[in-house]
C-alpha cells in the first residue's frame, strides 16, 4: 500500500500530536508513525515542572515564567480542539466552565529546604537555595514570601499537624503564588481521538516497525505487510527514550550522509537519562489543593482531576514525584527496564519521608509508576536536506508538558 503525504511524524507521545493538530488546520496530509504499540506507554510527560535537580531553576529562573497561568493558557490552548479550563482558588469563573476539559490549575509552590541539601549528589534545596529562589522569583515579579517554623507544615500538603516534633520548628522556605499544574491524561486523550478522527487509522499508525527513509519517502512495516508513504515536504523526528536505539542505531547514520558537520549529532545527545517515579498515597484525611510542595527530591500534590472545589470528596489521593537516579547516556541503550523499578532505597526514603515530616504513623500505596526523562544541555533540533523532502530530529520532546508542547509548536512553525 502507497500513501502520498506532505509530513510524516515519528513520535511516541504528545509531541507528533500537537505537530499533527497544527499541520491538519493548514490543510497539510499528514501521516503519524509511533513504533510503540500505544501512544501513551512511555508516558514521559509530566503535568507539572518539578523544578528539580535544583540546579536547573537556580541556572534557568524563566522557567518559573513558563509555568504562569499567562504563558501555560498561552501555549495549551491554540492547539488543542476545544476548551482548556483554567481553576485558580477563590476565583469564580464567569460563565460556563467545561467540567470535561482539561484544566490548568493555579497553585502555589512551596520550596522548602532539606537538611541534607548539602551532600554530594542531592537534589534538594539548601537554606541559601531557597533565599536564590526568592531573590529571582521577586525579580521576575513574583509575589513571593519567606516562610519559617510550623507555618510551613500547616501549608506543605498531607502534613498531620499532630504533635509536630521539633525539627519542623527549623524549616526554611519560599513560597511563590500562581504556578500551574495540568489534567495530563485529559490533554494527550483529546488529542490523540481529534488526531485519529481527523486523519483515520491508516494515517495513524502504532507499532510501526523497520522505519526507514527513502529517496522519495518513507517505509514501514505495519499490520505484517510493507508501507510506503512519498514524502512532499519533510518528516520529524520527535526524540523521546524510547526511540533512543532507532535514532542512535540508524538515524544518525542517515544523518550524517547529508549534513556538512558530522559531529553535530554528538552535541545534541542528551547528558543522561533520568529516573522517576510517581507514587501515589492514600490519606487518611481530605487534602487541600492549594499548595504543590517540593522537598528533597519530591514534589508533592493532592491529586485532582478538572476543579478541586466541585471534586473535594476525591482528594484523598497524594501524589509524590520523586527524582531517582541518572543514567548516563552512554550507559542508557544498556540499560534494562527493570532496573527502573524502585529500589529497597526508594520504599525507604518515602518511609522516612512520611514518618518525619508528613508526621504519618502509616501509609498506603496506591500506585508507582516509573518513568525515563532525559536531561538535555542542548535542545536545538537537527535538520537536514534529503533528495526531495527535510528530515527534522527533534529533542526535547519529554519532562514538562508546557515544555513538550512548546517545543512542537515552534518546530512546526518553523517547518511552515
Amino acid at each position: 500500500m502507497s500513501l502520498t503525504s506532505d509530513i510524516v511524524l515519528i513520535g511516541t507521545g504528545v509531541a507528533p500530536l500537537v505537530a499533527a493538530s497544527r499541520f491538519i488546520a493548514e490543510g497539510k496530509k499528514v501521516i503519524i508513525l509511533n513504533p510503540d504499540w500505544d501512544f501513551f506507554r512511555e508516558n514521559s510527560e509530566f503535568p507539572l515542572d518539578p523544578f528539580l535537580p535544583s540546579s536547573e531553576i537556580l541556572d534557568n529562573p524563566l522557567r518559573l515564567k513558563k509555568s504562569t497561568p499567562q504563558s501555560a493558557l498561552e501555549i495549551l490552548r491554540p492547539d488543542f480542539p476545544g476548551a482548556v479550563e483554567y481553576w485558580e482558588e477563590g476565583i469564580q469563573k464567569e460563565g460556563f466552565f467545561d467540567d470535561t476539559a482539561p484544566c490548568i490549575r493555579g497553585r502555589s509552590r512551596l520550596w522548602v529546604h532539606s537538611p541534607g541539601a548539602l551532600l554530594k549528589d542531592s537534589v534538594g534545596y539548601s537554606q541559601e537555595d531557597i533565599e536564590e529562589i526568592y531573590l529571582k522569583a521577586i525579580d521576575l515579579k513574583f509575589q513571593s514570601k519567606n516562610l519559617s517554623g510550623a507555618i510551613i507544615s500547616k501549608n506543605f500538603p498531607g502534613v498531620s499537624c499532630v504533635d509536630l516534633n521539633s525539627e519542623h520548628e527549623l524549616l526554611k522556605a519560599v513560597i511563590t503564588p500562581k504556578m500551574v499544574d495540568v489534567d495530563l491524561l485529559r490533554y494527550r486523550i483529546g488529542l490523540l481521538e481529534y488526531v485519529r478522527e481527523r486523519l483515520g487509522k491508516q494515517r495513524v499508525v502504532c507499532n510501526a516497525t523497520q522505519i526507514e527513509l527513502t529517496k522519495d519517502g518513507i517505509q514501514f512495516y505495519s499490520q505484517k505487510s510493507m508501507k510506503k508513504s512519498k514524502v512532499s515536504e519533510g518528516v520529524i523526528v520527535f526524540w523521546t527514550p524510547r526511540l533512543s536505539y532507532w535514532i542512535e542505531s540508524y538515524l544518525a547514520a542517515k544523518l550524517k550522509l547529508y549534513i556538512k558537520n558530522k559531529d553535530i549529532f554528538k552535541s545534541i545527545l542528551p547528558t543522561g537519562v533520568r529516573v522517576w517515579e510517581e507514587w501515589g498515597l492514600l490519606s487518611r484525611e481530605l487534602l487541600s489543593p492549594q499548595v504543590i510542595g517540593i522537598y528533597e527530591d519530591m514534589v508533592v500534590w493532592a491529586d485532582a482531576e478538572g476543579d478541586p472545589e466541585k471534586n473535594k470528596s476525591d482528594l484523598n489521593v497524594l501524589k509524590i514525584l520523586k527524582a531517582g537516579k541518572l543514567i548516563p547516556w552512554k550507559g542508557y541503550l544498556s540499560f534494562k527496564p527493570e532496573n527502573s523499578l524502585a529500589s529497597a532505597q526508594s520504599f525507604s526514603d518515602l518511609s522516612r519521608f512520611c514518618r518525619d515530616f508528613l508526621n504519618w504513623d502509616w501509609f498506603s500505596v496506591r500506585s508507582m509508576e516509573p518513568r525515563l526523562v532525559f536531561q538535555w544541555e542542548n535542545e536545538k533540533e537537527i535538520t537536514a536536506e534529503l533528495s526531495s523532502y527535510k528530515l527534522c530530529l527533534v529533542p526535547g520532546c519529554d519532562g514538562p508538558l508546557m515544555n513538550v508542547v512548546d517545543n512542537s509548536q515552534k518546530v512546526t512553525k518553523r517547518f511552515l
